[in-house]
């Protein structure tokens, strides 16, 4: 069943993309760099940072995860702190974390099950952006959504992601079975809580040595349990992105799977590749090809930033691309058509505009400066 507020959100979101396909979208003027800190100003609405200037208006916390650190390097740290004061305010008032907080200021999970992602990237941001004062006021709340993940996501049995169980996730129109990406968010929350002094329930359990031990294939991490048939960009980028995984020979060997697998080209990244079996919520058809082999403008800027850790050349390359990709459109656009011809567009989605995710671009363009 959908709620009330998700069907809402659909039809607002359907609306604006009907609109993006029949008049277009706005175009930034300037070069790349001047296009990126323009779409990340419209993103900052006085309260928090949405995660688009476009039709997502709304607070995500893994958006806002992927952005925080990026944010503060640039100069936004006391706005990320505002934001983040935001989402805690409305989580404890409303009881629980959740995915994303509407305009409206209710929270909301898409789909209608836990994310164990929210959690991870909640406290992670926390983290980048030092916000110690806010850690100490939010402490009790916190410390209840961590034992509420443990419960919820860690079978005490196997010390490892409960299985058989539908958990929201990045890839929201997928079914998996105790996959790698939620292993890694569940090493991540028990991390983060170690480095912010929150009481941590999961520190008991090995959860790194778990995510070598049952999804490391030797080349890979394997995107669940027990399947390694095909490569997984989230399942391969984010146990080194969220700093689970520090290991330079394991990042090396799964820098070479993803692209051995084509996943980078035409330009970073592709979930996977276009034969892999899938299983689907019934949603996935009015998306066709959305989380299988299109080109994702937030993963490619995570692949970016692992791989110049080991190959700063090719990672100024694919850095370069983007930049192409920006000056053309005047945007930065949530996904691309797998060939990457294009912005996606289905009959009744248009991919979203002026990204937050150009904030990594900028950073990241600030970092790999020759």
């Amino acid at each position: 069943m959908l709620s009330p507020h998700i069907l809402r959100e659909g039809i607002r979101i359907g609306a604006q993309s009907f609109w993006r396909k029949a008049f277009g979208w706005k175009r930034y003027s300037g070069d790349a760099p001047q296009i990126c800190a323009a779409i990340v100003a419209n993103c900052w609405n006085g309260r928090y940072f949405q995660t688009s200037a476009g039709h997502f208006n709304e607070f995500y916390a893994r958006d806002f995860g992927w952005c925080a650190e990026a944010l503060c390097s640039l100069g936004h740290r006391e706005r990320v702190l505002k934001t983040l004061e935001y989402a805690l305010s409305s989580y404890r008032c409303h009881g629980q974390t959740r995915v994303a907080i509407a305009a409206n200021g209710t929270p909301f999970d898409f789909p209608d099950v836990y994310a164990p992602d929210s959690l991870a990237y909640l406290l992670r941001s926390l983290r980048v952006a030092d916000s110690r004062e806010l850690v100490r006021k939010h402490q009790h709340f916190l410390e209840s959504e961590i034992r509420r993940f443990h419960s919820t996501v860690i079978d005490p049995s196997t010390r490892l992601v409960r299985r058989k169980r539908h958990y929201g996730s990045m890839k929201d129109y997928s079914i998996r079975d105790a996959s790698c990406y939620d292993h890694t968010m569940s090493a991540a929350v028990s991390i983060e809580a170690d480095h912010l002094g929150l009481a941590n329930p999961l520190h008991k359990y090995d959860l790194q040595d778990g995510l070598v031990t049952h999804y490391w294939n030797g080349n890979h991490f394997q995107d669940e349990i027990n399947d390694g048939h095909y490569v997984a960009a989230d399942a391969n980028i984010f146990p080194f992105w969220m700093g689970v995984i520090s290991d330079r020979r394991k990042l090396a060997r799964t820098i070479g799977s993803v692209q051995k697998a084509g996943l980078d080209r035409p330009f970073p990244i592709r979930y996977t590749r276009p034969d892999a079996t899938i299983r689907e919520t019934p949603f996935a058809p009015i998306v066709k090809n959305w989380e299988l082999d299109c080109i994702w403008g937030h993963l490619g800027m995570a692949y970016i930033t692992i791989l110049s850790r080991i190959e700063k050349q090719r990672a100024r390359k694919h850095l370069a691309q983007y930049e192409k990709q920006i000056e053309k459109y005047g945007t930065f656009f949530e996904v691309y058509t797998p060939d990457g011809s294009a912005p996606y567009t289905s009959l009744l989605y248009h991919a979203d505009e002026a990204m937050l995710w150009a904030s990594a671009w900028l950073a990241l363009a600030e970092s790999l400066r020759p």
